[in-house]
């Protein structure tokens, strides 16, 4: 599973890698971190700005494929997993001053539309959502496939991309906890 992962989520990054000359983004300001949960733990990323809680402790590894390099922190187990994948577009050749003029919301786009094709998955609901006041995206992708969904969280901010997600069996998917890990992800500043 840890390599199907890998492979759709850095191949959601792949997909928006070409969105140049786009408009300006404002940076994220971030107030808290997440509250403890019971039996769950926070982590917090400091290099990666990011916080969330998650039902253990997760690894840190990191994946390039080509010029790209993203941060995957992940907590799994055979049949599920909970991961952030951090991804900066000065990874793959942009200035700092390139990735922040982006159009967020293209970025986004791009960056669903990545994820939707490396999985071989199929869109079941997306909306419009949106965290310390920058837009996002969340949706959810059926992977017939691999009998699998996933639901994903997506932020663009300050030239980074930000994917939350949870997968697992279809028939398993833990809707509440999903809920605790996706709610619980906030960007620090």
């Amino acid at each position: 599973m840890k390599k199907f992962l890998s492979c759709f989520a850095i191949g959601s990054f792949l997909a928006i890698a070409g969105c140049g000359n786009l408009r300006l983004a404002p940076a994220i300001q971030q107030k808290t971190a997440p509250t403890a949960i019971a039996g769950w733990k926070v982590f917090r990323s400091e290099p990666n700005k990011f916080a969330v809680s998650m039902p253990g402790t997760p690894k840190e590894t990191e994946v390039k494929q080509g010029p790209v390099k993203a941060k995957i922190t992940m907590l799994q187990n055979d049949r599920m997993a909970y991961a952030v994948l951090v991804a900066a577009y000065q990874e793959a050749g942009y200035s700092a001053e390139q990735s922040r003029s982006f159009d967020s919301e293209k970025v986004l786009a791009s960056t669903i539309k990545g994820f939707v094709e490396s999985s071989k998955g199929k869109i079941e609901s997306e909306k419009n959502i949106s965290l310390q006041g920058q837009p996002g995206k969340e949706v959810v992708i059926a992977m017939a496939a691999q009998e699998a969904k996933t639901k994903v969280r997506v932020f663009y901010a300050d030239g980074k991309i930000y994917q939350a997600f949870v997968v697992a069996p279809t028939a398993q998917f833990p809707e509440k906890n999903a809920k605790i890990f996706l709610d619980s992800f906030t960007l620090l500043k």
